[in-house]
């Protein structure tokens, strides 16, 4: 009767048994490991669905005239020039990249004893197979 008096004129409730606290953990911990779950589904998917900048100068230049002709409504005329121009740059750069990659191989080679070399050659030969040569591969 005392309780009732108390909480009929404002004052706390009286507080939850254990067990249904217990009950409120678990399913904080349950949502908690869920969203931890979907954010690594979520992040799994974007970075599968993500296009890696791999394959050929022209691929590439293709697939960023096809998007700027749908966005700017290039003329013909226009697409071509853009077209030389990415397709310029981007060999320029995978020559650039190729060179970089190979002074890094040489310096790695430098470290390496002659069993590790002949292995490292080989498994170099196939990464640079896959993202170079043939990107479609690669996917």
């Amino acid at each position: 009767m005392n309780n009732e008096v108390l909480t009929q004129k404002g004052s706390l409730p009286p507080p939850t048994p254990p067990r249904k606290k217990w009950r409120l953990i678990l399913l904080c911990i349950s949502f908690l490991v869920c969203g931890i779950f979907i954010g690594a589904v979520l992040t799994q998917t974007i970075l599968f669905h993500h296009k890696p900048w791999h394959g050929n100068s022209e691929d590439r230049a293709n697939e960023i005239v096809s998007h700027m002709r749908k966005n700017l409504n290039l003329t013909d005329d226009q697409s071509k020039q853009v077209y030389a121009i990415i397709k310029e740059r981007f060999t320029a750069l995978d020559d650039t990249l190729r060179n970089n990659f190979d002074v890094m191989d040489s310096k790695i080679r430098a470290v390496l004893n002659s069993e590790q070399i002949v292995k490292f050659d080989k498994e170099m030969v196939e990464r640079r197979k896959k993202s170079f040569d043939n990107p479609k591969e690669n996917k």
